[in-house]
Parts: C-alpha cells; sequence; structure tokens
C-alpha cells in the first residue's frame, strides 16, 4: 500500500538529499534519517508554507522527474521559492534548502525516466525479499502486465542469486534484506488467465478501498468487514506517513549491519563487469 503523495516526499529525499549528502561523505540511511526527513517534509510542509504551495512544489517535482529538466527546471525551483517566501519558520527555510536551491540542481539531477517515481517497482522488490523469507526454495515470480515491471525486468534479474549462489542478509535494524533476490525468473500475465492473479487484485482492492475510507474519516459495510477479516494484517511495509522522527520511534535505532544500497550497488557492478 502506497500513499502516493507521500511516497513522492520520500522520492524527493530519496533523488535530491540522499544524493547531495552522499557526496559530501554522509549516510542520510543511517539509523532511518531518510525516513525522519521524509515525515518531517511531509508535515511540515502544508503547516509552514500552506496546503496550496505545498501541493504546487510537489507537482512541479513531479513534472520534472517526468519531463525533464529543459521544460520544467525553472518551474519547479520557481516553486520552491515560493516555499521559502511563505513559511512561517525561519529554520524550516533551512530544512527546504536542499531542494530550493537552483545551484545544487547540476549535483543530484541525471535524466531520470518516467520509471523513478513508479511505485511498482519498490512494491515488486520488497515482495520478492518476503517471499525469499518464507520460502526455503527459489520460486517463480508471476506479475500482472506492468509498463514499469516490463522497463526494469533486466535490473530484476541481475538482483537474482544464480544457480548455486548463496544470499545474505544485508541492512541493519528493521531494513535488513535476503540479498541476492531467491527468485528465480520473472514472468508477466493476464489476470484473465490466472486465478492467482484475479486473487491478488481483490486482494489489494479490499485494502485499497479500506485506506480510501480511513483517509476521508468515513467507513462502510466493506471496509468495516476489510477490518474485522484481519486484511490489514496482511502487509507489514506500508509506505504511509507518520508522525515520528526519532530512530527510536522508527524503529532504527540499529547501528549494527551493512549499508544495503551499497552492498547491492557492488553486487550488481560485479555481476555487470563479470556478463
Amino acid at each position: 500500500m502506497f500513499h502516493k503523495r507521500y511516497m513522492v516526499v520520500t522520492k524527493m529525499v530519496d533523488l535530491v538529499a540522499e544524493t547531495l549528502i552522499h557526496q559530501i561523505g554522509g549516510d542520510l540511511y543511517e539509523r532511518g534519517g531518510n525516513i525522519a526527513m521524509s515525515n518531517v517534509l511531509y508535515y511540515c510542509m502544508p503547516t509552514f508554507c500552506g496546503e496550496e504551495r505545498t501541493d504546487a512544489f510537489i507537482g512541479a517535482f513531479v513534472e520534472l522527474i517526468r519531463y525533464g529538466a529543459a521544460t520544467h527546471k525553472d518551474k519547479f525551483y520557481a516553486a520552491g521559492q515560493e516555499m521559502l517566501r511563505a513559511s512561517k519558520s525561519e529554520a524550516f527555510k533551512k530544512d527546504l534548502m536542499l531542494f530550493t536551491e537552483p545551484a545544487l540542481f547540476d549535483r543530484w539531477y541525471f535524466d531520470f525516466d518516467w520509471s523513478a517515481l513508479d511505485p511498482a517497482i519498490p512494491a515488486l522488490f520488497h515482495q520478492i525479499v518476503v517471499w525469499g523469507n518464507r520460502k526455503a526454495d527459489r520460486f517463480d515470480v508471476l506479475h500482472d502486465r506492468s509498463k514499469p515491471i516490463l522497463a526494469s525486468q533486466e535490473t530484476f534479474e541481475m538482483m537474482m542469486a544464480g544457480p548455486g549462489e548463496d544470499s545474505k542478509l544485508i541492512g541493519t535494524d528493521r531494513r535488513t534484506i535476503t540479498f541476492p533476490l531467491r527468485a528465480r525468473s520473472i514472468s508477466h500475465g493476464d489476470s484473465g488467465d490466472h486465478p492467482q492473479l484475479q486473487v491478488a487484485d481483490l486482494c489489494a482492492g479490499a485494502i485499497n478501498h479500506f485506506y480510501k475510507c480511513h483517509v476521508v474519516g468515513l467507513s462502510d459495510e466493506v471496509s468495516r468487514a476489510v477490518e474485522d477479516l484481519g486484511c490489514l494484517d496482511w502487509g507489514d511495509n506500508f509506505v504511509l506517513p507518520q508522525p515520528y522522527a526519532t530512530p527510536e520511534e522508527l524503529g532504527t535505532a540499529g547501528t549494527n549491519g551493512t549499508n544495503g544500497v551499497d552492498e547491492m550497488v557492488a553486487y550488481l557492478g560485479t555481476k555487470r563487469s563479470n556478463s
């Protein structure tokens, strides 16, 4: 389950802030700093700068990533300047600096493709990790036909363990995963041909309906049934905003382990050089 507005904020933190902080030797992922920053921005931007300006700023970021700098860079930074002018908090202006300073643009912006903001890719990655932890044997993935997944299939296949290759635990605190992925393959199908995909659609629709009701503060017979049947227990990694910002609140206070992103990048680099 992805809260799309919040997901855009997390992508802004990931693509902009994490990149810039990494360049000066910092690690925003350490102790959940990326999650804390995302939560702070999500709740504080409309509070200090206003809902309308925040909507314009987030929308301008989406258009910049989707359509490119040539046509949307100036619009994004113009929206950022409006955020700074409107901010009721001088301290919060410093929190916005990484996202609103045009001089930093060339240090974080690359020619992102249209799939950079699509939730389907991180959702599938997480599902493969979950099933890799549940099953002792390797398994094949069947996904409903999806342009983002088709476009990223080669990368997914590069992240899968080869025949006889062991996987190991990487990451830290509650964000550990088994890698390389334990799936053997990804194929694509239509729900009309596969009952499993029909059931998955039904389950996803039930959860989606509950949260749509929850967001507007209403409930109906279906949303109450979804809750009473325990359907909310099906997911443990929903991408939803929470008013938490400390490692203790976020469950990211652990310091033992490895930087999972660095491990995955190193693995892919080795695999590509050997292929």
